[in-house]
């Protein structure tokens, strides 16, 4: 349309369009942190039952967020509940959780009708996208101890990094992340590690190189020999060695890390949560475990635990006295 002025000429005015508009939405960053010093382990799991119930299957209504009892294995909720919904904000499911420690925040991947995305969200229902996806669904994550988050790729069975997470501004919905956030930043390494079945636990070896802890279940087949897989993050290597555990043809849903460099394995049939003795001398050429408690049986599930603090187990474990399969 035109405008008058006062001099009698008229000036064009040009109309903004929608794209106009999502140009101009401001971020909204309302996501709190964790209280790590206080935090066991956790797990989220994709339901259509929550807030109690974990069964169901995608797309899902819900992904709940549990405390794990460190005398049980249980589940415990969250005080308010801690549930994020996932039908209402059309999200099939979601993924690769980890706390990010640079800001103590939660993270996740989720598959947003078949697009994908990082968000952050808390206890208190609130949710925010943050970067675009990689292209590809993961079903496991973690992150460094320098804040980058890994994510193995089930299709190119490479893995993917992405830095600085905590820096990225919150957007409300993934349109106003698309229009305003950054572009995509993932670096996807070059080893190809093959099929993996789990979560991933990070740590740190003996030369102070980033391994990413992770379990190839191999195919479905009952009673086939399990392998640790060791992916070298600094150098883009990897490496694999039979884990000592009996196969019950389900996989390692969750995963846990903490700052003594232990790493955690949970059974998603409720068998238990083992210690990975990843850096102890194998034994018969096999990486030994301990079991350290019980586990709840579970649906579609990740892990995640603060990755600088003490683990909180209540069952030590000294290199002294090399056990042998729980």
């Amino acid at each position: 349309f035109f405008f008058q002025a006062q001099d009698g000429i008229r000036y064009l005015v040009r109309s903004r369009g929608l794209g106009d508009v999502y140009k101009r939405q401001t971020s909204i960053n309302t996501v709190s942190a964790v209280n790590c010093t206080n935090l066991n382990p956790i797990q989220i799991i994709n339901t259509d039952t929550g807030p109690e119930g974990i069964t169901g299957s995608s797309p899902y209504t819900d992904a709940v967020v549990f405390d794990i009892n460190l005398t049980t294995g249980n589940y415990l909720p969250f005080d308010p509940d801690w549930v994020l919904p996932l039908a209402a904000n059309n999200i099939d499911q979601i993924n690769a959780l980890g706390i990010n420690p640079m800001d103590d925040k939660m993270y996740a991947y989720v598959d947003h009708l078949g697009a994908y995305s990082v968000i952050r969200f808390d206890q208190y229902g609130n949710h925010e996208y943050v970067s675009q996806g990689h292209s590809n669904w993961s079903i496991a994550g973690a992150f460094t101890p320098d804040g980058v988050y890994v994510t193995p790729v089930p299709n190119t069975g490479r893995v993917t990094t992405l830095s600085n997470l905590h820096t990225y501004e919150g957007w409300e919905t993934r349109n106003d992340l698309i229009n305003n956030g950054p572009a995509s930043s993932w670096v996807e390494l070059t080893a190809q590690v093959g099929a993996a079945g789990a979560d991933i636990a990070i740590v740190t070896d003996s030369t102070g190189d980033l391994i990413a802890l992770g379990i190839d279940m191999g195919t479905s087949a009952t009673g086939e020999a399990i392998e640790l897989v060791k992916f070298n993050i600094t150098d883009d290597t990897f490496e694999k060695t039979t884990i000592d555990i009996v196969d019950t043809g389900e996989g390692f849903g969750a995963a846990y890390s903490f700052a003594d460099n232990s790493a955690y394995l949970s059974y998603n049939v409720g068998t238990g949560i083992y210690k990975v003795l990843w850096d102890e001398p194998t034994i018969d050429s096999k990486v030994q475990v301990v079991k350290i408690m019980d586990s709840a049986d579970t649906n579609a599930n990740d892990g995640a635990s603060c990755v600088d603090e003490m683990p909180p187990f209540p069952v030590s474990y000294t290199h002294l006295t090399l056990p042998t399969k729980a």
